[in-house]
């Protein structure tokens, strides 16, 4: 390595080629005008030859490298390695929007046989994204503080659809508690690099809160647009989070009546005339009510409804309340008709919304609750 290191000293490449030398977790080594460096996670080497390094000296894409491609300007393929850059934010802390660093031991877990991990960005991955996306072109520079979700996709499978799901994981279990959620990162982002500004210790200790020893094996899924809706929720705020959320429950609406009727088909103490009730729930908040009813435990119901009644969404403690109240917010949101002006909410800078809010957070408990019992495979 240190003879490649010294034929490309004082290129733009020099300090990537001594972070692979020097990283003693990835095994690496230069033979024959090749440079061959282990990727852990399929434990295979990848075989750069020095003229595809002279092709990204030039701020060049190398085009020959065996069973490599790039994945658009987020990512990198090799053989069945996927490596996808991640933007991690937080809400309430604006130093943290759009930053781009993963504060905690690589974070491992597996869905079917596929493995999954996050963490820092792979020296690798800088090598070959740095000098073609960086402030040389574009803007940003100091890859290798990046972070990314890397893949071993043993199946075959579509890694887009398995990257969502590996989304959905960190925004919904894993960074919830500590109120973080991920994004897809392009590289060629013109955005100002947001790492200028220092992190504050604090955040740093509760970001660690999000590492896990333990490889898990999760669920698997069954359908994709569902978990699409709840990561694009988790970037914004209001109004559009809680109908990004809402959309979940209306996914599921017509899946809960099915999944109630063939457990009813095969309950011989229900009646006739109960399964064609349910057969003949086509009013839309009597079906959203059923996916309520269906999937909240009794425990659920009680505390959803004291917390609407002391919160003021419901007057009293039924839980049908919180349904007709939950339906009745949703329509206020989009209908705007004049005749029902009273029952419409309406843009008004001098009105602090809080209701919003409160509704978003039930309809992000209720989503995952749905999506845990009618998505999971």
């Amino acid at each position: 390595m240190d003879e490649l290191i010294n034929e490309y000293a004082d290129s733009n490449i020099d300090h990537f080629l001594q972070m692979i030398r020097d990283n003693s977790k990835v095994s690496s080594r230069y033979e024959n005008k090749c440079l061959f460096v282990n990727v852990n996670l399929i434990n295979e080497p990848i075989k750069i030859h020095t003229s595809q390094l002279d092709k990204i000296c030039s701020y060049e894409k190398p085009d020959k490298i065996p069973s490599f491609k790039y994945l658009d300007s987020y990512g990198i393929k090799f053989k069945n390695y996927f490596e996808i850059c991640i933007t991690i934010s937080h809400h309430e802390y604006t130093f943290m929007d759009e930053s781009n660093e993963w504060r905690a031991t690589p974070l491992k877990f597996k869905i079917g046989n596929n493995q999954f991990e996050i963490g820092p960005i792979s020296n690798l991955m800088v090598l070959l994204t740095e000098p073609i996306y960086s402030d040389n072109n574009i803007g940003f520079y100091d890859f290798d503080r990046f972070a990314t979700i890397k893949l071993s996709l043993n199946d075959g499978l579509d890694y887009k659809e398995e990257f969502c799901k590996a989304l959905y994981y960190l925004n919904s279990y894993y960074l919830k508690p500590i109120g973080f959620h991920v994004t897809l990162m392009r590289l060629d982002s013109s955005d100002d690099d947001p790492l200028d500004i220092l992190y504050e210790n604090e955040v740093e200790d509760v970001f660690k809160k999000a590492s896990r020893k333990r490889n898990f094996k999760r669920k698997n899924f069954i359908s994709i647009e569902p978990l699409n809706l709840y990561n694009e929720a988790m970037g914004k705020h209001g109004e559009q989070r809680f109908m990004l959320l809402y959309r979940i429950l209306e996914f599921f609406i017509s899946r809960a009546i099915k999944k109630k009727i063939v457990d009813m088909r095969y309950d011989t103490t229900i009646s006739e005339e109960e399964i064609l009730k349910a057969i003949s729930l086509k009013n839309e908040e009597q079906q959203l009510s059923n996916l309520l009813k269906e999937v909240l435990t009794p425990s659920n119901k009680r505390r959803l409804s004291e917390f609407c009644n002391s919160n003021g969404l419901i007057d009293g403690s039924e839980f049908n309340k919180v349904c007709m109240s939950l339906y009745a917010y949703r329509n206020s949101l989009v209908h705007a008709k004049e005749t029902e002006i009273e029952r419409t909410s309406f843009p008004d800078p001098f009105e602090d919304k809080e209701h919003t809010n409160l509704w978003a957070n039930i309809v992000d408990e209720i989503a995952r609750k749905c999506i845990k019992k009618y998505n999971e495979e």
